[in-house]
């Protein structure tokens, strides 16, 4: 039997971008945490909560 694999066809530009961004947001968000403590970690989070909460509105209204 043959297997039929998916033929590897490597990363486009958009996928580059999108790992890019969120390599850099874990970065500064580690980075926050490292210079301000405590605050630098939940701050950021709190910030996106708030984004989810507005995602999921504008998901919503379709």
């Amino acid at each position: 039997m043959t297997d039929h694999l998916p033929q590897s066809r490597g990363w486009t530009a958009t996928e580059l971008k999108a790992l890019l961004g969120a390599i850099l947001a874990v970065v500064l968000w580690g980075g926050a945490w490292a210079l301000l403590g405590f605050a630098g970690l939940i701050i950021p989070a709190l910030a996106l909560v708030f984004l989810v909460f507005v995602m999921l509105i504008w998901i919503s209204r379709g």
